[in-house]
């Protein structure tokens, strides 16, 4: 019923929008997080070269809190190459390397619970702070961000403008974290601001505004966090559309049909999944790509197999036995899935 019910609303969807329209969405439920990766690449490819186009509108419908920004880029220029026009449908998250997509896109059909984000990147190196932890040091992911926070602190609250006390915020700075942390922090930085600027490229022809737009969505927010709501992506003169409260009802009906395949409304429970048994085990669809093709639903999802075993081990405080739930992935990765 559910299956059926997709393909009769992406088939209206698609008569209403006079467009192809890929729905990707990746699941963001707890301990099942699942970014947007390079691996969707040949997937898209496969359905826009099998797709008979005829120069028709590309949109993708997109769910996501982000991922690689160079393949948001990827998905953007591999669209364009099968469409002279590209949308982003916005039914709610669509954060980070997302919003990088929806960047690269003539319009943008947000619903009122549309959100875009801040494209900001933690950096991650050998050369990053680390603190003990019982297998080893465990190095400290560094945002982007926090450091342009620390400079401002220093010089917009505590009123520190002596070229010599900002040498020394510097020093002290680099001190604490290694400058070749500090420089994969600023590199990651210019790669998202040139990046969103090139996606915006495709369709804005005012350097100006660019500049004002990439800037503000990869350096002027305060965090990651901070979302972009429809008005917010109006104000930014991004090219939001406006949608009538008829078709907004029927992508947010069809979207929700998604997060019931992912689960995502349901919490990752070790002790209910197991239920009475002591080894089981589950399938967990984490992403979702679908299409129309040749008058049917084509579906690929990502899916995890994992095995969870409940087994009791010596607490090496306690010195007794405790009950513990031990999970090991057995296989995932994209798979055509048509029975979802």
């Amino acid at each position: 019923m559910d299956r059926e019910f997709r393909y009769q609303i992406l088939k209206e969807l698609e008569e209403i929008r006079n467009s192809k329209i890929i729905v990707y969405i990746t699941g963001d439920r707890r301990h099942l997080e699942t970014k947007i990766g390079d691996d969707v690449i040949p997937i898209i490819q496969n359905i826009l070269i099998n797709s008979n186009l005829n120069g028709k509108k590309i949109e993708l419908l997109i769910y996501s809190r982000g991922g690689d920004g160079s393949t948001a880029l990827t998905i953007v220029s591999l669209i364009r190459e099968y469409c002279s026009e590209f949308g982003v449908i916005v039914p709610w998250r669509a954060h980070s390397a997302a919003t990088l997509i929806a960047l690269g896109a003539n319009s943008i059909l947000m619903l009122k619970s549309g959100q875009l984000s801040p494209v900001d990147v933690s950096i991650n190196t050998p050369f990053n702070p680390a603190i003990n932890s019982p297998v080893g040091p465990k190095h400290i992911p560094i945002n982007v961000e926090d450091l342009s926070g620390y400079v401002n602190f220093s010089k917009n609250v505590l009123g520190i403008k002596s070229e010599e006390n900002l040498i020394y915020i510097l020093e002290y700075l680099t001190n604490q974290v290694n400058p070749l942390a500090l420089g994969a922090v600023h590199r990651a930085r210019e790669k998202n601001s040139k990046i969103a600027s090139s996606l915006l490229q495709y369709h804005i022809d005012d350097d100006g505004l660019i500049k004002k737009i990439s800037d503000i969505i990869t350096m002027g927010l305060y965090e990651h966090s901070f979302l972009i709501s429809r008005r917010d992506a109006i104000q930014l003169k991004l090219p939001v559309e406006t949608v009538s409260d008829e078709l907004e009802r029927k992508i947010w009906s069809f979207f929700t049909s998604y997060l019931k395949i992912l689960e995502l409304d349901q919490l990752y429970l070790q002790e209910r999944l197991l239920g009475d048994d002591d080894v089981k085990d589950i399938e967990f669809h984490r992403a979702i790509i679908e299409h129309l093709s040749e008058g049917n639903l084509s579906t690929y999802t990502f899916t995890t197999k994992r095995k969870l075993i409940r087994r009791e081990l010596m607490d090496p405080i306690l010195n007794v036995k405790l009950p513990n739930i031990i999970e090991k992935d057995l296989d995932d990765g994209w798979i055509i899935n048509n029975n979802v």
